[in-house]
């Protein structure tokens, strides 16, 4: 992501500006029965598919543990990269561990997410891009639905898609690569409603692959579209008809996913967009504020999510404007906590939370890239690690980070009160690079995708 060319060379977050003239709010009604979800025309219809192109080792009839948890979404339920439950941590040996199955998948940086069993992968196959939903513990393919797409990008890096599926109760909701939105029933497949909103507001002029994931809050889908001329760089659609609820602020799309907070006894929705940090109202659209943070450098675009620790919001922008963290106040205001260009400028990678720390990677310059771990209350650097994996994702398992590299590896590294008390690397890589989405969980495994293979492997056993 050094590249100024890449969807991964996307520099990333938050910064400062202050209330923005002429924000245009439009509201429209709701329908008040979400659950009569009529569907339109569907581009293409869902399949039953032959499993065959799922390659299965040593899969056995394991039970599934009680109160399994769901990875609805890229970074968990929370969207902090977290989950925290009795199962236990993940066990790693040097040599990786074992493949529970794996199954031959098209290009894109999109991340696998999982819920009710099963595991949702969005992908393209030449000029289609395919939602492939599987099983979990087995592999085969349940359904897949499949629609046109005529992108292609302009620099060495996949032509997508890059984002990741929403699952909310027995939906499925997705955005491709050409701002194309659909929601799908979970157990078949079947499209209820469908929109295309880069045709609808002309945003066929993309460098990269659409990147950002939607957030659903109280029914409505919050998508950071990015229409900056027609006052809807952020728009929330009904997640039952797909109808338009509000649309705020002129910004372009970042290549970061929205994320919900309550503080104060309030809902906020923060996204980053391409000009920086965003705070609204997820009910009304109203907008609290914005702050400008961005890279400045043409074909950088903000690509790390923001996360939230209390009423303290942190933005990343790498390499460039750093780190950004605010205090929410209770008059939905905000007052810039610290700022630090060099702490943590990670540059499309994972933002981990571990009680006041924030775990990410620095962006890859010079020296490589560095995994540190930062206090979100003062700034302040509590530990850097030695581990190579570049500009790697993860996600933090109780007290125990996961980790996959962008050239192919694994690690776990166990946290203690003052830093890492163990590291473990696998000494060859699980995946061919690039690898650059961030894994998923379901019950003992986690799940993988690179260009070409998405893989269950078996972390606890």
């Amino acid at each position: 992501m050094n590249h100024l060319r890449s969807l991964l060379g996307i520099v990333s977050w938050v910064g400062l500006l202050g209330i923005v003239a002429g924000l245009t709010i439009v509201l429209t009604a709701r329908q008040t029965d979400r659950n009569d979800r009529s569907p339109e025309l569907p581009l293409a219809a869902a399949e039953n598919v032959d499993p065959s192109d799922a390659i299965h080792t040593d899969v056995d009839s394991s039970p599934p543990s009680t109160a399994v948890p769901d990875w609805p979404q890229r970074y968990g339920a929370n969207r902090r990269a977290t989950i925290d439950w009795s199962l236990g941590d993940p066990q790693l040996e040097v040599h990786g561990p074992r493949i529970f199955w794996e199954a031959n998948v098209g290009t894109g940086y999109g991340s696998p997410v999982t819920s009710q069993g099963n595991v949702i992968q969005l992908h393209r196959v030449e000029d289609s891009e395919v939602l492939t939903c599987y099983d979990a513990l087995s592999g085969q393919i349940r359904w897949e639905y499949r629609y046109a797409t005529t992108f292609r990008c302009q620099f060495d890096y996949s032509s997508g898609p890059s984002g990741s599926p929403v699952i909310d109760g027995n939906y499925v909701y997705v955005v491709g690569g050409q701002h194309q939105v659909f929601c799908l029933g979970l157990t078949d497949g079947k499209l209820c409603w469908q929109r295309d909103l880069g045709a609808e507001y002309s945003l066929d002029d993309l460098d990269f692959a659409v990147g950002a994931c939607p957030l659903i809050v109280d029914q409505m889908l919050i998508y950071n579209l990015g229409a900056e001329i027609k006052q809807a760089g952020i728009v929330a659609l009904d997640c039952a008809t797909g109808e338009t609820i509000w649309t705020a602020t002129d910004h372009s799309a970042g290549y970061c996913s929205p994320i919900a907070a309550n503080i104060h006894g309030q809902p906020f929705v923060f996204v980053m967009t391409n000009r920086g940090l965003v705070s609204l109202d997820p009910l009304s659209g109203i907008v609290d504020w914005e702050l400008e943070h961005h890279p400045h450098s043409d074909l950088s675009y903000n690509s790390v999510s923001p996360t939230v620790v209390d009423d303290l919001v942190l933005a990343i922008t790498g390499p460039g404007p750093g780190a950004l963290c605010v205090r929410v106040n209770a008059d939905r205001s905000y007052s810039v906590n610290w700022k630090d260009r060099r702490v943590l400028d990670s540059q499309f990678n994972t933002l981990i939370t571990h009680g006041n720390d924030v775990i990410g990677f620095t962006a890859k310059r010079q020296g490589g890239s560095r995994l540190r771990c930062i206090d979100i209350r003062s700034g302040d650097l509590r530990w850097e690690s030695d581990c190579d994996l570049g500009r790697g994702q993860g996600l933090r398992f109780n007290s125990t980070l996961l980790l996959t590299g962008e050239n192919g590896h694994l690690a776990t590294i166990k946290l203690g009160a003052d830093g890492p008390t163990k590291t473990v690397v696998t000494d060859t890589p699980v995946l061919d690079s690039p690898l650059y989405t961030s894994p998923a969980v379901f019950d003992r495994f986690i799940y993988v995708k690179n260009e070409h293979r998405l893989v269950c492997f078996e972390i606890i056993p």
